[in-house]
């Protein structure tokens, strides 16, 4: 077969018309060598060779030979690439030791033929010699003698060798003197150089890692020791991280970073599988593998570690059961509460927890455990109030848990204060007695009682026991406060009744314990009001207003404390000379709002006590407030329902800041808050750009309490004591209708377990996420939702009745409004148990 066939045949076997192209013989070699084509250039240019042989040529088969070697090598096909490279070499007069070829020898495992080629004159370029016997130096420390015999005198593998092999064996022996004297006999310049950092570095794990790692830091990278470099650089990291890395290691180095953990044998499946896993392994993996190598963990171990991933990893319960027995009621029911919990299914959990309270209470022994279990679900904050206050069964949960753990302080103080809260004194006094009977020198009990005292009158008693808990604590600046407030309680007794030497004592008493200048302030102002007649009473009313803080703040104390007393307002404010109609400024009326927000919840005079001021202080809605101080003043005029107030005082802040969407809802709230059906369509558009604008700024609280208001406006409440019957000209598939008849049916709790049941688990969560509020408001910002996706217009709103109409007229339809059943009050058997 002549050249000319050879080429087509070779042409054709690459897939190409040999003359098709119009290139001539070397352009096309040269095409194919660029484009890639190796196998094929390499044809090629051994064709043009054969003719003529050029140097350009030969240098052009070498690359096509190394090109064609490497993507062998990329394969893994290490010695089909060697084989290529001594071809190359032969043919193209290249030496072997260039390239990668001595990185495909030492992975091939054939690292005496690498050091044969420092055996041979010629092979290596003279300026390359050094460098590789640098890369052949672990190498050479585990190749036998008579390799490194063939290697010429004055070689530095041959010469160093021997004491960096001496330094290697003193520390397998655990001389690390001898050790430190071999490593000093191996030169800086040394291929055995970085031997020296690394078995300083060996010596010092594990006592001394920072050491450790300051000589390791000397240690370059990708040097020939690389492998029992990494393997140190793991070992090293600090906590568990080094068991993530280890699937960075081969075999060998994997096992050498647990030889220095000191990892017993047996164990290190588990460790390595552990290490597979990652930094953070989910929770049914990590659970798999402990039950895969519980034989190599001490007995109980793991079934402890799998229990405490069950909660993480519910749906492995069937496997537990499968691998170590079945749990007991109580356990797991609490895994499978624990579970619901941590996937933000609260109201999933609660089920639970009760079985596993009624479980541990069968047991004597583990009553405990099953008031532990029950104060957990009082404490949840779907049981708690806004301020604090729990729920029915929340107290009843407690009261249960006390019965099984009467030990537990804590629980009796909370029942105590529930019940006074709820203005219950008969079982507030009921569950003090008991906690008393069990604490009869707790500083907090006794405050508990100081305080039961005080709302049930009996202001001496409360003195009486705040002495007893001065005589336990007395630097207790609480009970101090609580002492001098109760002589002022006592003082307003004595001033109603008209009794004005028996005040005046109870007022040198109070002065005795009272620290603040507005506490003394108020003694100053009962004073005065106990002698009406007196030019030195006015004077002490003028003091008492200046040390309130001037004509606002005082001014409202002071028409505060003269209805408290039976005594008239307006006159006790002539009295001291307060002009109740001057404008205050933005700064008194905030002082004014923090005076609310510190006040009592039930205190009922605070109205009575403002009205003398409402035309100022609408007034001075005008005045020039920060934003955070506006708002302040609003939200405490909207809890004492001070509706006109609030209005005034929003709409100015609206003018100020109208990007804020919490004043659009409290201007709307203050005119409609009492009656939502009433308001007008273009005061919801605006609430419902109110709601869009605080969910793009994030103003969850906002969000819910316009929802709330919207869903209002949607049912139609009337008067709540009114009755209610079967709508006329509305329709009862309603989507409105249909679900404001069952939340007032069936009741929030049951209302929401049937929505998880139909939005499904993860949708019902994330909107409880989203929409946040109490039970009631996300409840009402459901059907407002609800409602709005089920792509019907609202219901109908109706206006207010015109003038003269029956209440109902703008009504026709009102659903039945939940009431709370109270229990008949029972006669106060102990009612005089803190009587005078």
């Amino acid at each position: 077969m002549s050249r000319h066939a050879k080429h087509r045949k070779a042409a054709a076997k690459a897939g190409r018309a040999p003359e098709s192209d119009g290139l001539d013989a070397p352009a096309r070699a040269q095409a194919a060598l660029s484009q890639g084509r190796y196998r094929e250039a390499v044809e090629l240019h051994k064709e043009l060779l054969k003719g003529e042989r050029r140097p350009e040529w030969l240098d052009c088969l070498a690359q096509a030979y190394a090109g064609r070697a490497e993507g062998l090598a990329a394969k893994g096909m290490l010695r089909e690439a060697l084989a290529l490279w001594h071809t190359r070499a032969e043919l193209c007069g290249r030496p072997l030791a260039e390239g990668p070829y001595i990185d495909w020898l030492l992975q091939a495992g054939e690292g005496d033929k690498a050091l044969g080629l420092l055996a041979v004159a010629g092979q290596v370029a003279p300026e390359s010699v050094g460098q590789l016997e640098t890369r052949l130096a672990a190498v050479a420390l585990l190749a036998a003698d008579s390799a490194l015999s063939r290697l010429p005198a004055d070689s530095a593998l041959r010469r160093h060798r021997v004491p960096a092999l001496a330094a290697i064996a003193a520390y397998g022996r655990g001389d690390f003197a001898a050790m430190d004297e071999q490593i000093q006999a191996i030169p800086f310049r040394s291929p055995y150089r970085d031997l020296r950092p690394l078995l300083k570095a060996l010596a010092a794990l594990p006592e001394r890692p920072a050491e450790a790692a300051q000589a390791l830091d000397r240690v370059p990278a990708r040097g020939p020791f690389e492998p029992l470099a990494a393997a140190l650089r793991v070992a090293l990291l600090p906590g568990e991280e080094w068991l993530a890395a280890l699937g960075s290691l081969d075999e060998e180095a994997r096992q050498l970073v647990l030889d220095l953990k000191g990892c017993p044998p047996a164990r290190r499946p588990l460790l390595i599988d552990l290490g597979r896993l990652g930094a953070a392994p989910a929770a049914e993996p990590l659970f798999d593998l402990l039950v895969r190598h519980r034989q190599h963990l001490p007995e109980g171990v793991a079934a402890r570690l799998c229990r405490r991933l069950l909660p993480h990893a519910p749906a492995c319960l069937p496997r537990y059961r499968g691998a170590f027995g079945r749990l007991s009621v109580a356990e797991e029911e609490r895994l499978l509460a624990l579970a619901a919990e941590l996937r933000g299914a609260s109201p999933e959990a609660e089920p639970h927890w009760l079985r596993v309270a009624r479980d541990l209470a069968g047991a004597p022994a583990r009553s405990r455990g099953a008031a532990l279990v029950l104060r957990r679900l009082a404490d949840d904050r779907a049981h708690c109030g806004v301020d604090g206050s729990l729920d029915d069964e929340a107290m009843t949960w407690l009261a249960r848990s006390v019965e099984l753990d009467p030990d537990d302080r804590d629980s009796h103080v909370r029942l105590v204060q529930g019940w006074r809260r709820r203005g219950d004194l008969k079982q507030a006094r009921a569950h003090l007695e008991a906690a008393l009977g069990r604490f009869p020198k707790d500083v907090q009990v006794l405050l508990e009682a100081v305080e039961t005292a005080l709302a049930s009158g009996a202001f001496k008693k409360a003195v009486g026991l705040a002495k007893r808990v001065l005589e336990l604590d007395p630097i207790n600046p609480r009970v101090r406060s609580i002492i001098g407030h109760a002589h002022l309680s006592h003082a307003r007794k004595h001033i109603k009744a008209y009794n004005a030497t028996a005040a005046y004592r109870e007022l040198d008493e109070a002065v005795q314990w009272l620290r603040s200048a507005g506490e003394r302030g108020t003694s100053k102002l009962l004073r005065g009001l106990a002698d009406e007649r007196g030019k030195q009473a006015n004077a002490l009313l003028r003091e008492g207003v200046a040390e309130w803080g001037g004509a606002l703040l005082g001014g409202f104390h002071l028409a505060l404390e003269a209805r408290r007393v039976g005594h008239d307002a307006q006159a006790a404010l002539r009295r001291a000379g307060v002009d109740a109609a001057a404008t205050p400024s933005a700064e008194q009326v905030v002082a004014l709002a923090h005076a609310l927000n510190g006040a009592g919840d039930k205190d009922r005079l605070l109205g009575a006590a403002l009205a003398p001021f409402r035309a100022a202080l609408g007034r001075a809605a005008l005045a020039p407030y920060a934003e955070a101080d506006q708002l302040l003043v609003c939200e405490a005029f909207n809890r004492r329902g001070e509706r006109q107030l609030l209005r005034s005082h929003a709409e100015a802040a609206i003018r100020r800041w109208p990007q804020r969407p919490v004043f659009v809802y409290l201007k709307i709230f203050a005119g409609y808050g009492d009656r939502p059906w009433a308001i007008p369509d273009r005061d919801l558009r605006t609430l419902e750009r109110a709601l869009d604008m605080a969910q793009e700024q994030g103003d969850q609280r906002t969000v819910v309490r316009i929802r709330e208001l919207l869903a209002q406006t949607v049912q139609g409440f009337g008067p709540a004591d009114e009755d209610w019957g079967e709508p006329e000209g509305l329709n009862p598939e309603d989507p409105a209708f249909m679900l404001e008849l069952l939340l007032n049916l069936q009741g929030e709790k049951r209302f929401l377990e049937i929505a998880r049941a139909q939005l499904g688990e993860q949708v019902f969560q994330e909107m409880r996420r989203e929409i946040g509020g109490s039970t009631k408001q996300f409840a009402r910002a459901l059907i407002a939702i609800m409602v709005e996706a089920a792509g019907r217009a609202p219901a109908k709103r109706f206006a207010p009745p015109e003038a003269g109409a029956p209440p109902d007229a703008a009504v026709p339809f009102r659903p039945a409004p939940r009431r709370k059943t109270r229990t008949p009050p029972s006669p106060d058997v102990q009612k005089g148990l803190f009587d005078d």
